[in-house]
């Protein structure tokens, strides 16, 4: 079992304690309420997914089957975490981060979708397919002699290309789970539906990666979700995610360092003593540190090349990361902890012909909001 006493939220919310039961796989929250000052709106979103014991506000529950609940309403371990810092006004614990992470891990091992299939009752007529370089980057791998997956969004493009060559393809239903003939306006309507779906999912997988201005309404959600079919709805999450993918390798190193980390460090103040000590004393330190890149936790050796720097609510110490081979910016609260390092060399030598261009390269970027973070 293990406890943390957590502050109180303006004197809002004051919280009793935050118990993890390993043994029973469940994570109580018990809040001690004042009447009237609830912070309504990270209580509404929890409400849509978080237990409550005995039917009782001042007692919430998170467990595996909570989490699954909170991964259909489209959010992960991060935003689950945040809700919680949001509703509580501390962050989780490690043990309990590693905790949601791992009950979202296990909930989303298994998937079943939908896709397009290409189906030719010529094999050979397949392998020409995917022989021409136009229309194989159209198609995933063959699932059988006669069968191809068509690759999300490429229906379109795969059929105009067939038609070019002479081939005409039958379609058995235009969208899975919809019927060939739809009113025009029905499909106009669907088609709004897609794409503020899409919309929607993009947004809130990108919650993880810098602060969301607003929280998309369970309502709203439901709404989109009544207007698609199942298929719909798997190729849009498909779609959703290749994008958020893109999004994530074009501004990797590059996060918002504003959003509050949802998992606290062990020891703020003996941490920032390590990292003032690794710096003066010229010593590589390995930490275990959040990374909103990833959305988890890693392991990184850094060596401290200017000293901890402070600026608003946050504190940041520019370091060599090792892993990265490049210098990156780490924000001292999200160093969860300090791992104990024999290795006292430290191999980025800041030479007098590059130190002023990286001292004025990096402090120029240290004035900007999105700084590159170890990604």
């Amino acid at each position: 079992m293990i406890q943390g006493t957590g502050p109180a939220l303006s004197d809002k919310i004051k919280i009793d304690d935050i118990k993890i039961d390993e043994t029973s796989s469940f994570i109580l929250i018990h809040l001690n309420l004042i009447a009237g000052t609830l912070p309504l709106r990270p209580l509404t979103e929890a409400l849509a997914w978080i237990g409550i014991v005995d039917n009782r506000l001042d007692t919430l529950r998170l467990d595996a089957e909570s989490v699954q609940r909170a991964l259909r309403c489209g959010l992960n371990a991060v935003q689950i975490a945040d809700v919680i810092r949001r509703l509580t006004g501390t962050a989780l614990t490690t043990a309990a981060f590693d905790q949601v992470t791992s009950w979202a891990a296990h909930a989303d091992q298994v998937h079943i979708e939908h896709a397009d299939l290409l189906y030719t009752s010529d094999p050979e007529l397949l392998s020409t397919l995917y022989a021409d370089r136009r229309v194989k980057p159209l198609l995933d791998k063959p699932i059988s002699p006669h069968h191809a997956v068509i690759r999300v969004g490429k229906r379109e493009q795969l059929n105009q290309q067939l038609q070019r060559r002479g081939y005409r393809a039958q379609s058995t239903q235009e969208t899975p789970g919809e019927p060939a003939d739809v009113p025009v306006k029905q499909a106009v309507a669907h088609d709004t539906a897609s794409a503020a779906w899409l919309a929607m999912r993009v947004y809130q997988a990108l919650g993880d990666l810098i602060p969301q201005a607003l929280p998309i309404p369970g309502a709203l959600s439901d709404e989109l979700k009544a207007q698609l079919s199942l298929g719909q709805q798997d190729q849009l999450e498909q779609a959703a995610g290749q994008l958020v993918e893109q999004l994530r390798q074009a501004i990797r190193g590059q996060v918002s360092m504003l959003a509050p980390s949802p998992v606290a460090p062990n020891d703020p103040a003996a941490i920032r003593v390590a990292v003032e000590q690794a710096y003066r004393e010229r010593q590589p330190i390995t930490i275990e540190y959040f990374s909103p890149a990833q959305g988890r936790m890693t392991e990184r050796t850094i060596e401290p090349l200017l000293p901890i720097r402070d600026e608003g609510d946050y504190s940041y110490v520019e370091a060599w990361c090792r892993l990265q081979n490049d210098s990156r910016t780490f924000r001292l609260d999200r160093i969860v902890r300090v791992i104990n390092n024999e290795d006292n060399e430290y191999q980025f030598a800041l030479k007098p012909d590059i130190l002023g261009e990286f001292v004025a390269r990096d402090f120029i970027k240290l004035e900007s909001p999105y700084i590159a973070e170890c990604s």
